[in-house]
């Protein structure tokens, strides 16, 4: 689905909504193991598709 065709609090609303469960998710994983160091450039990613899809 093209983002033009969302609106942009909608983009916005999920992308928040992606992070906070992108950082619950870190989180759950960095206490059930130790390992995993490369998880938080995934929010790096996202912020930087995020912002591709909003500012394009």
């Amino acid at each position: 689905m093209p983002a033009q065709s969302l609106p942009p609090f909608l983009i916005i609303s999920l992308g928040v909504a992606g992070i906070g469960f992108c950082q619950a998710g870190v989180n759950w994983l960095f206490k059930a193991n130790k390992v995993l160091p490369l998880l938080p450039f995934f929010h790096v990613s996202i912020f930087y598709v995020l912002s591709i899809e909003i500012f394009n």
